[in-house]
């Protein structure tokens, strides 16, 4: 698997419809922010012969602090190691553009919704712990409580 930070019209393209492709995650409004994520914030994109496998967009928020805005690895990726060699690499080079703390915003788990306890499980097995939950998370409404995770880089 190789990483890269690239924008191209494939890669995009392939980003979203590898998010297209998981609806237990992403719904039609997801999908729109996605995409203005992908044209505004960096973007890591995991390819695997050739093929896009999954990617992750960083929105930085000050000198010190990066967030995971989103992020989606190929359904059939699940499982793998794709989505961990993505945290390993983005937190080795954000590490080394001086950041301190990487943060990720994921629906609480106050909410009984399997999927994202897998997402949860993920993040804790790749090093994030649970700062605080917000319920309700303003930017999500009511009913879409939010756990902050955060790893120290």
């Amino acid at each position: 698997m190789i990483v890269v930070n690239d924008r191209s019209t494939y890669n995009l393209n392939a980003c979203i419809n590898i998010a297209k492709g998981l609806p237990d995650f992403f719904n039609e409004d997801g999908i729109r922010k996605i995409g203005e994520a992908l044209n505004k914030d960096d973007v890591y994109i995991s390819i695997e012969s050739e093929e896009v496998t999954g990617f992750v967009t960083i929105d930085k928020k000050n000198d010190f602090v990066a967030e995971i805005s989103w992020m989606a690895v190929d359904r059939n990726q699940h499982r793998n190691g794709t989505g961990s060699e993505l945290i390993d690499f983005i937190s080795k080079d954000l590490k080394d553009k001086g950041y301190k703390l990487l943060e990720v915003k994921t629906l609480s788990e106050t909410e009984d919704y399997e999927p994202y306890e897998r997402t949860r499980k993920f993040y804790r097995k790749n090093g994030f712990i649970l700062l605080e939950t917000i319920n309700p998370y303003p930017a999500w409404g009511e009913g879409n409580p939010c756990d902050i995770y955060v790893k120290i880089l």
